[in-house]
Order: C-alpha cells, then sequence, then structure tokens
C-alpha cells in the first residue's frame, strides 16, 4: 500500500545541479551536492542551512554521513574524496588515490 506524502517546505540549495542527497542516520540533518562544488548540511525539520562544505574543485557526485561518528565524505569530479568534520564543516582529510571522477563511496560498519 502506498503512504501519501507531502512537500513540507522547498530550498533553493545551489546555484547548479543537485547530484545527490543524503539523510543522516538519525535524521536530523540532510546533505545536498551540487555541480557548484559545495555540499550543504541542512537541519531536516526546517530544512536550514547549517554549513557549507567547499574545498572540491569540480563537482560534487556523492556525499555521505557517516553511521558511528559525527562526520561526512564527500566524492568529486576532481577525483577526490574528503572528510569532513560536522561540529565545524572542516575538511579532516583529503584522500587522493584516484586518477579520474570518483562517483559514489560509503561507510563500512562491519568490515
Amino acid at each position: 500500500k502506498l503512504h501519501k506524502t507531502k512537500c513540507v517546505y522547498t530550498v533553493k540549495a545551489h546555484e547548479k545541479d543537485v547530484n545527490c542527497v543524503t539523510v543522516s542516520p538519525n535524521d536530523k540533518m540532510v546533505i545536498t551536492g551540487s555541480l557548484d562544488k559545495t555540499a550543504k548540511v541542512w537541519s531536516a525539520d526546517k530544512g536550514q542551512l547549517m554549513g557549507t562544505l567547499r574545498g572540491h574543485k569540480r563537482g560534487i557526485w556523492c556525499a555521505r554521513f557517516s553511521p558511528v561518528d559525527q562526520c561526512v565524505i564527500t566524492t568529486s569530479g576532481d577525483a577526490l574524496l574528503k572528510l569532513w568534520r560536522l561540529a565545524d564543516f572542516s575538511c579532516i582529510r583529503t584522500y587522493e588515490s584516484h586518477s579520474a571522477s570518483v562517483l559514489n563511496c560509503r561507510f563500512l560498519t562491519h568490515g
């Protein structure tokens, strides 16, 4: 059986196309990634912008919340993965091991 849904809010999130939208494991935050080279963290209940992640040189293809830590990871057309701290939206680490765009990523919780 299908459940009816309704739009709670609409926001203009980015200046270019949005490539990904991910909800945090606790359902309190949403992260969006865009061709404008940014990822943005939003409050899920009101849609208020909490922080913007800047540092990629090309569009962001994937953004994921860690299931256990207070961080997110982003992937991009610049062949980089970046790990970000949610407390202050700073980049903790940049992974430079790829030679082409990184389109997806996942956190592993059980090895």
